[in-house]
């Protein structure tokens, strides 16, 4: 590009007739591209705007290079190399000596001093940054409102990945937060973003408000938010547990109306004390209803390995088999002591209901 930047032309022009007005089109195509660029992205780049403008008019590199320095002359737009405006002549020099240095293209149009000092006091106190630095170029601050406007959108689809799961608050919440965030963040030209900034002040600190919640809730509280969701479900499975206690009952109702709750964020606390109650509640009955079955489980098998013996010696079964089918009984009698779930205890029972059988009918098949 070196080649072309020495053949760009600053300062007096001495325009023949008829190329003034050429180049005034020129010029107007050229701006037309940077607006567009501007409200999309807030401002362009040199290269991109160079492709952009070829793309788009089929002018020469030339042509595009010499209008926007033109345009920075006019004071319609602003070159911002390492995040320093520079003026054309400045910008002119580094890219002579430089030729690949990275310039940014900003628009200049400025918001009046007043809105411009409400916009950083509210930017303060979105960030709580008092000793933000106080940034005088208008272009400057609106990259921090951008950024920041992002780091809320990162944080909010962070947490809408996890709100698509049953029971899990804030989806339409989440999706209204990044609509409106987009609209008011839609054109990040300096002038646009700070005063849409200003025009939705009371909005912006809601939506801080809004992205604070839900973000500290699905960083801080979702491990334990999953144990509860899944907890109610084994809760409604045992809803016995709860029907002959009438306080139980109602701490489990209100429990159930925060967790369905489309936002519950200020309530967690409340959830994790009610859950607590009900929590204890429920392992005290499973606990009984576990040691209940435990011991019934037990009895069964007993009686399993008492009619097996006596069986055994009905058919003179050889004592190589007598032990093996009372060895295996007794194993399962084992396991059931050592069982701490009703669902283990319920499988062993069965298994030794189904080994009681099979050894009763090979008995029966070896009798003497």
């Amino acid at each position: 590009m070196k080649h072309l930047i020495s053949d760009i032309k600053l300062g007096l022009r001495q325009l023949t007739f008829g190329f003034a007005e050429e180049s005034c089109t020129h010029q107007e195509r050229v701006m037309a591209c940077l607006v567009d660029q501007f409200q999309r992205q807030g401002h362009a780049t040199l290269e991109a705007h160079l492709e952009f403008v070829k793309e788009s008019h089929g002018l020469t590199e030339l042509e595009i290079l010499q209008d926007t320095f033109w345009l920075a002359e006019d004071l319609k737009i602003q070159f911002r190399i390492k995040n320093e405006s520079c003026d054309p002549v400045k910008t002119h020099k580094i890219l002579l000596s430089s030729p690949d240095q990275p310039v940014a293209i900003f628009p200049v149009e400025d918001v009046a001093q007043a809105l411009f000092e409400d916009a950083k006091g509210l930017f303060r106190e979105l960030t709580g940054h008092c000793d933000l630095d106080d940034p005088h170029d208008q272009h400057g601050f609106a990259l921090l409102l951008a950024k920041e406007m992002d780091n809320w959108k990162k944080r909010l689809k962070v947490c809408l990945s996890e709100a698509q799961r049953p029971h899990f608050p804030g989806k339409k919440e989440i999706g209204d937060c990044l609509d409106e965030i987009q609209r008011i963040s839609a054109r990040r030209d300096a002038y646009s973003l700070i005063t849409a900034v200003c025009e939705n002040k009371t909005r912006m600190l809601a939506l801080r408000e809004q992205v604070g919640k839900i973000s500290t809730f699905y960083s801080r509280h979702i491990d334990f938010w999953c144990m509860l969701v899944q907890s109610l479900t084994e809760f409604d499975r045992d809803l016995e547990v709860f029907e002959q206690d009438g306080r139980i009952v109602e701490i489990l109702g209100e429990l159930k109306q925060i967790v369905f709750s489309p936002s519950p964020y200020e309530s967690v606390s409340r959830a994790a004390a009610l859950f607590q109650v009900v929590k204890g509640h429920h392992d005290n009955f499973i606990r009984e209803k576990t040691d209940q079955l435990k011991t019934a489980g037990l009895t069964k098998v007993d009686r399993m390995i008492e009619r097996m013996r006596s069986h055994l010696e009905d058919c003179h079964a050889r004592p190589d088999f007598r032990n093996k089918t009372l060895y295996s009984l007794r194993r399962i009698a084992k396991h059931i002591t050592a069982a701490e779930t009703i669902v283990r205890i319920d499988q062993l029972v069965v298994d030794a209901e189904e080994t009681f059988d099979t050894m009763w009918e090979r008995a029966e098949e070896n009798r003497i």
